[in-house]
């Protein structure tokens, strides 16, 4: 824990010897996110600098090489294991609700709006939207698309925040998106937040944008696939 108030003269003010080899943080309100490579993703309180304390981990499956912090989600780069998404709305329990398997290794992550760039090493940079927990590669200007893996969910899906009615005298939450089967036959709306899909087979589903206009909905859609 540096002190830079003064960046001529910046002033250690507090460590913590993680368990691994801290190799990326991302800080988010009092708690530092910290990417320590086989022992995963470590969750640091850091409202006293002075004495930082750890209240919560994650051990990712292979090597947590790089993390990005958004809302109530920490975007881990995680080697030949892709991008894991981990639900830290509880800091004390973090757990993973999604990932991505990226072309390459994923050795590095930045966050800008509803995009995720991920560094995949010789693979070079992928580009991923962001949609709840469920999450697709972005389709170039050319139309190409790069191959990567499945987008894979347990038990809850994640979307992202509501719009509100235009409506004149109206202002209720609407639901934003559906969720189709393989068919395309909707199975359910989801709700802006968590949505429960326990009760549905697993297999592969998608995500569609409700609000976008007819022409485009092709282009709104999401796949998803949700485990067990």
């Amino acid at each position: 824990m540096i002190d830079v108030s003064d960046p001529q003269n910046p002033q250690e003010r507090g460590f913590r010897d993680t368990s691994g080899n801290a190799v990326g943080v991302a800080v988010s309100g009092s708690y530092a996110y910290v990417a320590e490579g086989d022992p995963g993703l470590r969750v640091i309180d850091v409202s006293n600098p002075q004495v930082p304390v750890q209240v919560g981990e994650y051990n990712t499956p292979y090597f947590a090489q790089g993390v990005a912090v958004a809302g109530d989600f920490a975007f881990v780069a995680d080697r030949i294991r892709g991008l894991r998404i981990v639900d830290i709305s509880d800091p004390q329990r973090p757990s993973e609700v999604g990932y991505y398997d990226t072309t390459g290794y994923a050795d590095g992550v930045a966050l800008a709006g509803n995009y995720i760039y991920v560094a995949n090493g010789d693979a070079g940079l992928q580009i991923i939207q962001f949609y709840g927990a469920g999450i697709a590669e972005r389709t170039t200007d050319d139309g190409r698309r790069h191959e990567g893996g499945a987008t894979v969910v347990r038990g809850v899906l994640y979307v992202g925040p509501a719009t509100r009615s235009e409506l004149p005298g109206r202002n209720s939450v609407m639901s934003r998106a559906e969720l189709l089967n393989a068919t395309g036959r909707k199975v359910m709306e989801l709700q802006a937040g968590p949505n429960d899909v326990r009760q549905l087979a697993p297999g592969v589903y998608f995500v569609r944008d409700a609000r976008a206009p007819a022409q485009a909905q092709a282009q709104a859609v999401k796949k998803v696939i949700i485990t067990k």
